[in-house]
């Protein structure tokens, strides 16, 4: 057996997002994952079912809860939401990559 090699268009292999509100979702061929971006939001709702990490890829995030939390990130840092919190919201300056399962 042989391996064939035959260019790609550089198009395809980029995914592009689906627009949801204010989340660019990605199209990611795995059922129990997910990966999305938030860009500039203000008191966005966020709901979550499962656990999730958020990483700020651009500018500042804050992420608050009806408990009266909240939580400042700068650019490269990341949190560890888990599963119980249900809602919370988002206000960034800038983008926010969103991983969940």
């Amino acid at each position: 057996h042989c391996t064939i090699f035959s260019p790609t268009a550089s198009a395809s292999l980029r995914m592009l997002p689906e627009q949801h509100a204010a989340e660019a979702r990605y199209p990611i061929p795995v059922e129990d994952f997910h990966f999305s971006i938030f860009t500039a939001v203000n008191n966005q709702t966020v709901m979550t079912s499962s656990a999730e990490i958020v990483l700020v890829i651009e500018g500042t995030a804050t992420l608050s809860h009806a408990s009266g939390e909240s939580l400042l990130l700068h650019v490269g840092l990341s949190a560890f939401i888990p599963a119980s919190i249900g809602r919370w919201l988002l206000t960034t300056t800038g983008k926010v990559c969103r991983v969940s399962c």
